[in-house]
């Protein structure tokens, strides 16, 4: 059995609400990751715009820190449920920002008390609260593309000759393309005319591309603090398409560069079929990679 964790994509407003009127360990996450905040400087708490109560709040669910809040929380609200239900995975993953969601429900980051985790959320937000002020979040077209032919991404990424970029390979009839509105364009007018299916991701924040790696070495003191120890589950990372190594070195420089590498789902979860995965539980909120494995 194989836990999946998801990333940005799979928030959205009232979120989980049934869940955490049933279950006191999920409704625990969302009153912990609003203690997190209950003092800060922002003026706002995470429960303002998961549960929004006037129009315009749930805006937020997409700011960068928001978005990582959100997901995370419901992340660990669900995998709390699955724990106290007896059901406990043998491999993890996560995809995109759900690699820390991932990294935690490993043991890989082990943390063991509130405190703790305060510190490492706040750590996070004021490196993301940072970014944003200088403007240095880096910025693309990111659109979601439903194909009817396996494989047409790459292809389109090679014959664009490095303007475009393949941001996430979710499975063989979906991925997700990553570049300035001029590029993409004439790209997105073909693959429409094919028969593809077009989305736009609801943020611009160029992850997974060449164009983060300024952000990528921001974050390595922030991994470099983190508490690693091996992971007692086994972890995959979907930057590798493989198992995470036992060394704490190596897990910190893969988790903070995997920000400007494409997200190798499909692969991923292959290789995780072959190492003898045959369950996938999505422990998020959507839905979204259940989606993709089943098309995998």
């Amino acid at each position: 059995m194989a836990f999946v964790f998801p990333g940005e994509g799979a928030q959205y407003a009232n979120m989980l609400s049934g869940l955490c009127m049933e279950f006191p360990e999920a409704r625990a996450w969302f009153d912990r990751i609003d203690r997190v905040f209950s003092d800060h400087e922002r003026g706002f708490l995470p429960s303002d715009f998961i549960y929004p109560r006037t129009q315009g709040e749930e805006d937020l669910l997409w700011r960068m820190d928001g978005a990582v809040e959100a997901v995370f929380t419901a992340n660990a609200a669900i995998h709390a449920v699955l724990l106290r239900l007896g059901i406990r995975p043998e491999m993890i993953v996560g995809h995109s920002t759900g690699d820390y969601s991932a990294l935690m429900a490993s043991g890989c980051v082990p943390v063991g008390d509130e405190e703790s985790l305060f510190d490492l959320m706040l750590d996070l937000n004021g490196l993301y609260q940072e970014l944003e002020k200088e403007g240095s979040v880096p910025s693309a077209r990111l659109v979601a593309v439903g194909s009817v032919e396996p494989g047409a991404a790459r292809a389109l990424v090679e014959r664009s000759g490095g303007a475009i970029e393949l941001a996430m390979d979710n499975c063989p009839h979906q991925f997700v393309l990553a570049g300035a509105p001029a590029a993409l364009d004439p790209v997105l007018d073909r693959l429409r005319s094919e028969g593809a299916i077009l989305e736009d991701l609801p943020f611009s924040r160029a992850y997974h591309t060449s164009l983060f790696e300024p952000v990528c070495r921001r974050l390595i003191p922030f991994y470099g603090r983190l508490p690693v120890a091996p992971p007692e589950v086994e972890l995959w990372s979907a930057a590798t398409a493989a198992r995470l190594p036992a060394d704490a070195a190596a897990i910190r420089r893969i988790s903070a560069a995997q920000w400007a590498q494409p997200v190798r789902f499909t692969e991923t979860i292959e290789a995780m079929y072959e190492a003898g995965a045959r369950i996938f539980v999505e422990a998020g909120p959507r839905g979204n990679l259940t989606a993709f494995i089943t098309d995998v």
